[in-house]
């Protein structure tokens, strides 16, 4: 059963008045759209044992590789440990490899393999297509709106997260730490180039 947002939204709005009901229904739907389509995508990626965080990056390495691991790290928002974790398991499965350049022998790269490159491209047209499939029901005007909405809210998180430390002084006065999620993490600042906005899947 599909649970009513606004719904939900009202009552928290019932409980705690001083609050806008508008924002409480914004965030109820953006973290349950969020959720949604990281169900999604794991369906997807379920037949090819693949997970959503090595599938961004096998997508970003397709496009900007090589990368040293920070660089990795910063265009698909993981941690410097998550990185390090979901870079071993696609190099023992032949996809990646790591390596230094003969111009800067001081860095580490990652780089995709052959056999990489060739999976980066098919989940790409599978990713397309289950894509198509979901937005049929939708008119290109429709669609045009809801990716400029989309892209207006990226920039404001962007611009939130590039200003705010990663403490906050909420009105209680009491600090909060913020947290991160698997997919949110690591740095704030987004890249010139292309790279994890390229998937059909996670258009910016």
């Amino acid at each position: 059963m599909e649970p009513d947002l606004d719904a939900l939204a009202r009552r928290w709005h019932e409980r705690f008045p001083e609050t806008n009901a508008a924002t409480n229904a914004f965030a109820s739907q953006i973290t349950r759209l969020a959720l949604q389509h990281d169900r999604f995508h794991s369906r997807m990626l379920r037949h090819f044992k693949i997970t959503h965080a090595e599938y961004v990056v096998l997508a970003s390495l397709r496009n900007l590789e090589p990368l040293t691991p920070t660089e990795l790290g910063e265009t698909v928002f993981q941690t410097s440990a998550g990185v390090t974790r979901t870079v071993d398991r696609l190099e023992r499965a032949g996809l990646v490899t790591r390596s230094r350049t003969s111009e800067d022998r001081r860095s580490l790269f990652v780089a995709l393999t052959p056999s990489g490159a060739k999976m980066a491209d098919r989940l790409f047209h599978v990713d397309t297509a289950a894509h198509e499939a979901l937005l049929k029901p939708l008119g290109a005007a429709q669609r045009r709106q809801i990716c400029e909405a989309i892209g207006l809210l990226n920039e404001v998180f962007h611009t939130h997260l590039a200003a705010s430390p990663e403490s906050t002084e909420p009105e209680d006065g009491k600090k909060v730490r913020r947290g991160r999620s698997r997919r949110a993490n690591g740095s704030a600042r987004q890249r010139s180039r292309p790279g994890l906005g390229d998937s059909p899947g996670v258009r910016t």
